[in-house]
């Protein structure tokens, strides 16, 4: 009777470990799968087979896809770094790791192409007038702030990916392939920090719909403006634009104490001294010249 139970005991510990280990290989598989699928994507939207949405509930889609991305790298990392607490010299532990990093790295580069598809279809709805320009500042902030996330979460896997690197010579390829692909978010750099100005005289601003007249002296930014009439600077490489004017009036608002008018009888220039605090309320600098 003892030995027919040890027996069946011991079938039921190998059938047990049988079936963690099929469980084991049906999330390496299921891994790979996806690594495969989301490699196939990133190369359709590097090449612009798919590089923006035509509506925004496509946007919406888009968008909850990223969020939904970003918290499966979170718990990819974590796994990532339970395993390389225990990994010593196990061969299949570091497998694993190298696995689990393959798809970080590959779901990363795919939130940055599909970042960048946002932004090409938000300014698809500007130039195609589909949305009222509130709604689409909504979601220009919304854009930013998701950029910003997924600049963070870089931050993040950079410290992961440079401590892992350090451990062997196995996750050196890896790594300099992150680091590769990483090079793509100067573009979202570039997206969050692209701002834009119109300068022109009081009859300009209003003739091309730019300000809004309140009375026969207060003008006002109107909402509905055509975004591509302005011109685009990025804030960090452009502090300073160019005027030559005997009077200046800043139509959109900008804390004084951010920048300043250089020239004493002729203002020869707007000088922004923090970029941070000027553009804080508006992506949309208006100057009114004489």
């Amino acid at each position: 009777m003892i030995k027919s139970s040890l027996i069946l005991i011991a079938f039921l510990s190998i059938l047990s470990c049988q079936n963690s280990q099929d469980n084991i290989d049906k999330v390496k598989s299921s891994d790979s799968e996806l690594i495969a699928k989301l490699s196939k994507e990133n190369s359709d939207l590097s090449s612009g087979v798919f590089n923006k949405v035509e509506n925004v509930k496509a946007y919406r889609r888009l968008q909850k896809e990223i969020e939904q991305q970003l918290i499966e790298i979170d718990d990819k990392s974590s796994t990532v770094i339970k395993l390389a607490r225990n990994k010593s010299d196990n061969i299949e532990l570091e497998d694993d790791i190298m696995l689990h990093l393959k798809h970080i790295n590959t779901s990363l580069h795919n939130i940055r192409l599909k970042s960048n598809s946002l932004y090409e279809s938000h300014k698809a709805f500007i130039s195609n007038g589909i949305m009222h320009q509130d709604s689409v500042k909504v979601l220009r902030k919304e854009l930013h702030q998701s950029i910003n996330k997924v600049l963070d979460k870089e931050k993040e896997i950079d410290k992961m990916h440079e401590q892992i690197a350090l451990e062997g010579e196995s996750y050196k390829d890896l790594y300099e392939e992150y680091q590769k692909q990483k090079s793509y978010s100067e573009v979202l750099y570039s997206i969050i920090h692209t701002k834009f100005y119109f300068i022109g005289t009081k009859d300009e601003l209003l003739e091309k719909s730019i300000v809004e007249n309140i009375d026969a002296e207060i003008l006002i930014p109107n909402a509905d403006a055509n975004n591509v009439l302005f011109t685009s600077i990025i804030v960090e490489k452009q502090n300073f634009i160019k005027l030559n004017s005997n009077k200046v009036n800043l139509i959109s608002a900008h804390p004084k104490d951010s920048y300043e008018l250089i020239g004493d009888n002729t203002i020869t220039g707007l000088n922004i001294i923090d970029y941070r605090l000027f553009w804080d309320k508006t992506d949309f600098l208006i100057i009114e010249v004489e």
